[in-house]
């Protein structure tokens, strides 16, 4: 479950950033 809620998190990250670069 920890390697789970950390994987969306990093997904999230990965997320914000692309929405940040257009």
């Amino acid at each position: 479950m920890f390697i789970k809620v950390l994987g969306s998190r990093i997904f999230l990250v990965n997320a914000m950033n692309f929405i940040l670069l257009i």
